[in-house]
């Protein structure tokens, strides 16, 4: 087993090496032209920028913030994790090139993370799959080169679950490690602030054989470390702005993104013209303003306001956009951000024009049908692939509910990917369900194992009947 794990692991490493080694190269070298403002790897938009501003005004202020001079107003919508890990790195090289070569190491050991995770509750080859799948996906290599927190967020929480379930080591020195890192986690992307609901009650059950004393000691260490490492923050908002919060990024989102988004469909009104009327209905319409937490509450009585008036039809709304989630196309996502590879890939007609493949089915399945075989069939494979990745999922679960065997593991990964599509909500796009990957393909590889086995007993007991 060790042996195997070696070649397994020493494998994975030199793939996400050189594949993204080249891709680096290609990028930088051919295909900039979405990092052309600040240059390759920030990427032109407020996200990457954004992250770049606060490291750079944590390096020569001394302080979280987005304003580019004096008085630096406190930064609330985003928390710090990110640009505390960028802090060292930028102050090495002043440059960010550094960041994007550790976010690629990030990359190889959250492969080796899933591979051993994985391997706790799957035989040979299939942690391996997983490992390898999320190493080459197109969303994966894309944003582990770019000044983005997603990699950086996926690996702190496999290295947490890994501390957890997977490390061969059970000391309660696991339990705080896991606390500090599920906290970390929060601060790089406060959507992962809630993570704690849904692993405490998975672990109880998973380490159940422990003992009730040990499990209450370690969940209590586990809970403490969380906070202590999230507590600092929460005094320093409600220092800055009179109320307690991590960060006013979700009260912002459900309104002027989700709520708008609906409130613009079911009116036939642009997206704009219904952020300008949701806008009068707040104290303040200065979007730099609204950051600031003093405005959630408001932004929070706001969108209730019209969830409530319509709560089933936004709900449907809500849901559906999460499904999109799962089910986007990863490679569009990269091609459209990188103009010669999607060109190049026009020629070779494997993506064709920005048609909007649900809008065409709508009108005419038929054509529909066409336009994706014959215009994109890359795409195609990769919406197939998607769809098969949650068949297998969900196929997985029902034999594991069956046979009782790994029945939490597969509680655990389907929790993970419904949680991120919760909290994403309708405005999603490939990248966002990058944190999610590592536990759609281990539950899919879990899927598919059950599969070839329950064909095998199918086969074996065809072939006793037979003979009979």
């Amino acid at each position: 087993m060790r042996s195997y794990l070696f070649s397994r692991a020493s494998l994975l490493v030199i793939i996400t090496l050189v594949l993204y080694g080249g891709a680096f190269l290609y990028i930088s070298q051919f295909d900039s032209e979405r990092f052309s403002e600040h240059g390759s790897p920030i990427h032109d938009g407020g996200d990457s920028f954004g992250y770049v501003l606060l490291t750079q005004n944590l390096v020569a202020h001394h302080t979280f913030s987005l304003s580019t001079s004096s008085p630096f107003e406190p930064e609330m919508q985003r928390a710090p994790g990110y640009s505390l890990f960028l802090f060292p790195l930028y102050l090495i090289d002043h440059s960010f090139h550094l960041a994007i070569f550790v976010q690629v190491l990030l990359v190889a050991l959250s492969a080796l993370l899933i591979l051993s995770i994985g391997k706790r509750f799957l035989p040979t080859p299939w942690p391996f799959i997983a490992a390898l799948f999320f190493v080459i996906n197109p969303t994966t290599i894309f944003y582990s080169l770019t000044i983005l927190s997603d990699i950086l967020f996926t690996f702190l929480v496999l290295l947490c679950l890994y501390l957890l379930i997977a490390a061969r080591s059970r000391t309660f020195w696991n339990f705080v490690g896991a606390g500090v890192l599920l906290g970390f986690a929060a601060l790089v992307r406060p959507a992962g602030v809630y993570l704690v609901v849904i692993l405490l009650p998975l672990l109880v059950v998973l380490r159940l054989k422990e003992g009730r004393k040990q499990i209450a000691i370690g969940c209590s260490l586990f809970l403490l470390a969380y906070g202590a490492v999230l507590t600092p923050w929460y005094v320093r908002n409600y220092e800055a702005s009179g109320r307690l919060g991590l960060s006013s990024v979700g009260p912002y989102t459900v309104l002027l993104f989700d709520v708008r988004d609906f409130l613009a469909k079911r009116e036939g009104i642009s997206q704009e013209e219904e952020r300008v009327k949701l806008l009068k209905e707040l104290p303040t319409q200065n979007d730099v303003e609204l950051r600031n937490l003093k405005y959630s509450n408001a932004m929070n009585e706001v969108a209730l306001k019209y969830i409530r008036m319509y709560p089933i039809s936004f709900t449907l709304f809500y849901v559906g956009g999460s499904i999109n989630l799962y089910l986007g196309s990863g490679i569009r996502d990269v091609a459209n951000e990188l103009p010669k590879l999607r060109r190049g890939l026009e020629r070779l007609y494997l993506v064709g024009d920005s048609v909007g493949i649900k809008q065409l089915f709508a009108e005419n399945p038929l054509k529909s049908i066409w336009y994706a075989l014959s215009s994109e069939p890359i795409l195609t494979f990769e919406r197939l692939y998607r769809v098969l990745l949650l068949v297998l999922i969900l196929g997985g679960l029902g034999e594991a509910l069956y046979r009782r065997r790994a029945r939490v593991f597969l509680l655990l990964c389907i929790s993970l990917v419904l949680y991120t599509g919760a909290v994403i909500g309708p405005v999603s796009y490939p990248r966002y369900r990058l944190s999610s990957e590592p536990y759609l393909l281990l539950g899919a590889s879990f899927g598919a194992f059950s599969l070839l086995e329950l064909m095998k007993r199918q086969k074996l007991f065809g072939t006793k009947g037979s003979s009979t």
